[in-house]
């Protein structure tokens, strides 16, 4: 699932176009560019046991995060998920529903620019074997 989700993102040229190929799973590499997208699998399971075994339908809670180095290309890159979301391109991913959403900042450290982060908290139903 994560290879595939990471692939359908990127197929959403206004994201692509924003984080080139900058989406990553659990940490996003130091000192790499922004903005960028860092994805958290918070929590999931499979859930469509039937009479006759598994039917490979999945859930995941996601935590994405969009890190720029300004609140806007925070919210931008946050708005260009939410619209690759709206328009999946791999037909594993059944659905989706955005449960939260929040901004956030990193303060800036010794010498480092400050971060800005939006996060969407995102229930992903997908097909899986």
């Amino acid at each position: 699932m994560e290879e595939a989700f990471v692939a359908a993102l990127l197929a959403a040229p206004a994201l692509s176009d924003l984080v080139l190929t900058r989406i990553w799973w659990a940490q996003r590499p130091q000192g790499s560019a922004l903005p960028a997208i860092v994805l958290h699998r918070i929590a999931g399971a499979g859930v469509g046991d039937v009479m006759d075994g598994h039917d490979g339908l999945h859930f995941a809670l996601l935590q994405i995060d969009a890190w720029a180095l300004t609140y806007a290309a925070a919210k931008t890159a946050s708005r260009a998920v939410r619209a690759a979301l709206a328009s999946p391109t791999d037909a594993r991913f059944e659905g989706h529903f955005i449960t939260a959403e929040r901004d956030d900042l990193d303060p800036a450290a010794d010498g480092k620019p400050t971060l800005f982060r939006t996060s969407l908290d995102v229930r992903v139903w997908f097909l899986e074997p």
